[in-house]
């Protein structure tokens, strides 16, 4: 007898409220749908994410360090003050995502799209980003310090009075970017 496909779980409309203390810490979360749910404060530690749909979601203060998320899309989340460090994000999508004082110390993005995504005031020291679309992103005030900024497409990007001490910049587009006030490698 061969019994019918898993059907994915499908939590659209449901308060996650007692996730905030109960945590999703060392979770395997694969396909979900959590799309414009309030999962602010949340602790993902440890936690891994395949193709999740996080679009709209509150995230704000929650907790993403170690965790690794794979093709999940976070566009138009508002994640101001989230924590990722450590985190690992492959071929993830941020359009329009505010990830405004975020702390993406020791993070790594590869291949992720970025565009129009609010990462100012972010702390980004060792962050590894590397052939990512970030178009248009602003990086106002964000502190850089030894990252590696490998191969990014960073065109119109804002990096007004961004701190890119022991950072190296290779390969990027910064076709009309902002660099006013910037300070590197001093």
């Amino acid at each position: 007898m061969t019994l019918p496909p898993p059907r994915p779980l499908d939590l659209a409309g449901v308060s996650l409220r007692l996730a905030q203390h109960a945590g999703l810490a060392g979770v395997l979360l694969d396909g979900l749908d959590l799309r414009g749910l309030p999962l602010a404060g949340v602790a993902f530690t440890g936690s891994r994410l395949m193709a999740c749909d996080l679009r709209g979601a509150d995230l704000r203060g929650a907790d993403f360090s170690g965790t690794r998320l794979d093709k999940t899309d976070l566009g138009d989340t508002t994640a101001a003050g989230t924590n990722w460090t450590g985190a690992r994000l492959t071929d993830c999508a941020a359009a329009g995502a505010d990830l405004c004082q975020a702390d993406l110390s020791s993070a790594s993005l590869l291949r992720c799209k970025l565009p129009g995504a609010n990462l100012a005031r972010i702390a980004g020291d060792r962050l590894r980003l590397a052939l990512s679309a970030l178009e248009g992103v602003c990086l106002e005030g964000a502190t850089l310090t030894q990252a590696s900024l490998i191969r990014n497409d960073l065109k119109r990007a804002s990096l007004d009075d961004a701190s890119l001490q022991k950072s190296q910049l290779v390969e990027c587009d910064l076709t009309d970017a902002r660099l006013a006030l910037a300070r590197a490698n001093q």
